[in-house]
């Protein structure tokens, strides 16, 4: 057999002298350097800090809304709606055959302050003032039927 030489491109060359090989760390380039050759691509932190609170803010609004529109507010009664109270924190739509809806609103005057309009109003028994909306006005409600209440 004969003696096979391996070619000169598998064969390591032994480092030269007076030159040592580098890691590739000390190859890499630094942050300053990737920034002058990109330029300022990212967002600055006070901008970053300004998106986030931004965020916050319109998560924590369109939280609210939602939580408000949930609990029901005395805004979302309407005419034939059915509340548990007649003030305090029951005034909120409930379904009209649940037990704890006391009171059906027959009728809503808008804008009007003066709880004698309800004498109109055919089965109106508790006239309510009402604040919402900047505005006053006067819920005609009587006992509900529909729940076994009246």
């Amino acid at each position: 057999m004969r003696d096979e030489q391996p070619s000169a491109a598998l064969v390591p060359r032994p480092a030269e002298s007076g030159v040592e090989r580098q890691s590739d760390a000390a190859l890499a380039p630094t942050r300053r350097e990737i920034r002058e050759v990109r330029g300022r691509r990212g967002l600055g932190r006070p901008v970053r800090v300004l998106l986030v609170f931004a965020v916050v803010a319109c998560l924590g609004v369109f939280g609210y809304w939602g939580w408000t529109l949930y609990e029901g507010e005395p805004a979302g009664v309407r005419e034939g709606s059915c509340i548990a109270a007649l003030g305090g924190a029951d005034v909120k739509p409930l379904n009209c055959t649940d037990a704890r809806a006391k009171y059906t609103v027959l009728e809503v005057f808008k804008g009007a302050s003066d709880p004698t309009t309800c004498a109109v109003v055919l089965g109106a028994t508790d006239p309510m003032v009402v604040h919402r909306d900047g505005r006053t006005d006067v819920w005609c409600v009587a006992p509900n039927a529909r729940a076994g209440n009246g």
